[in-house]
């Protein structure tokens, strides 16, 4: 039944000094974990802070649902967007995904 054993385990070398590898250890990858990425997200939440306070009327933006319009008016936590020339939808604030270019609205309303 000696097959069953390892040597190290047999010599009793197992263990020897795991504590601080494990530790080392621990540390190296809480370091991975934050660089690629809890920080990459905290660059990501704060540069879409930035946009949603930068937000004015007349801006063209997407919301997270895809839906293309033009702000018609802002409150500190809802706005109007002109998803058509006849339809405006009270949307919230924080649910706009991106900020377009000018325009892009009246090439999609032409296209309809």
């Amino acid at each position: 039944m000696d097959f069953f054993i390892s040597p190290a385990m047999a010599q009793g070398g197992a263990g020897g000094g795991g504590g601080m590898s494990f530790l080392v250890f621990t540390l190296v990858l809480i370091a991975v974990f934050w660089f690629l990425v809890i920080r990459p997200q905290q660059k990501r939440m704060k540069a879409h802070r930035q946009m949603l306070s930068e937000l004015n009327e007349g801006d063209e933006v997407v919301t997270n649902g895809g839906d293309l319009g033009r702000i018609t008016w802002l409150s500190d936590s809802w706005m109007g967007l002109q998803v058509t020339p006849e339809q405006e939808w009270v949307v919230q604030r924080q649910f706009v995904a991106h900020q377009m270019p000018k325009g892009t609205v009246e090439q999609s309303w032409e296209q309809d």
